[in-house]
């Protein structure tokens, strides 16, 4: 699973969110950034990974967190 983090991870745009073609320059795009905020919480649901626990207690990634960033900016 924490390859599949990382992977994300490493398609997140410099902007902070998430596009569609993520191995092309790509424009960040709102479902595209709500599903890389997601998809780590997803993935790591059974793993016992402090940055990820909790995450209804306002514990985060720096990564989720910049997305969340772009996604406050544009809605």
């Amino acid at each position: 699973m924490q390859k599949a983090v990382d992977s994300l991870f490493s398609r997140q745009n410099t902007d902070g969110g998430w596009g569609y073609r993520p191995h092309l320059t790509s424009n960040s795009d709102p479902s595209m950034t709500v599903a890389g905020i997601a998809s780590p919480y997803v993935a790591v649901g059974n793993l016992d990974r402090k940055d990820f626990r909790g995450c209804n207690r306002g514990v985060t990634h720096p990564r989720v967190e910049t997305g969340m960033q772009w996604l406050g900016r544009r809605m």
